[in-house]
């Protein structure tokens, strides 16, 4: 009975660790990341806002709902002009790519968390186009969607800041 019941607890074990291996984000290699910071030159991604989608698993050409959360103490201000860019893996480097639709006409000024309405945040969406020279890949691509907006640390000093988040999507 022992031993019966340690093979059940090993058994419970393993399948735990191997439950926490699992991660529905994909897993982009280091160098890839080195050149991402390149591309997207912002110290501190993900700290002062923050992105997610409705799902992660989408389809070129189709909307993709982005939710904007103000993670600071301050405004962040989002100008209309490269606001949002979107980019995918494409022999080993990132290439952009383009949205079908501008789905905001105006700048987006998003409130300090202690300032925010009930739902604190903005929501936004893109359609993503993709490449005509990947129109026949049969595997999910990762799409790193990334945005861009000016910090007011006061009144006469504003830095930049970023956050991304990867979606899987299907051609």
């Amino acid at each position: 009975m022992r031993q019966y019941l340690l093979k059940i607890f090993i058994s419970l074990v393993i399948i735990t660790m191997l439950n926490g291996c699992y991660s529905p984000h994909p897993r982009i290699p280091t160098a890839l990341e080195v050149s991402f910071r390149n591309l997207v030159p912002i110290a501190d991604m993900n700290n002062y806002f923050q992105i997610s989608v409705d799902s992660n698993n989408s389809q070129f050409g189709q909307d993709i709902t982005i939710v904007i959360r103000n993670l600071s103490d301050h405004d962040i201000y989002f100008p209309v002009e490269n606001v949002i860019k979107m980019f995918i893996i494409n022999s080993n480097k990132w290439i952009e790519v383009k949205d079908k639709d501008i789905s905001y006409g105006d700048e987006l000024w998003l409130r300090p968390k202690s300032e925010q309405m009930p739902e604190g945040r903005l929501v936004t969406w893109v359609r993503p186009i993709l490449p005509s020279d990947l129109l026949n890949v049969g595997n999910q691509v990762i799409l790193r969607i990334v945005i861009i907006g000016e910090m007011s640390l006061n009144d006469t000093e504003n830095v930049s800041v970023g956050a991304f988040t990867d979606v899987f999507i299907s051609p």
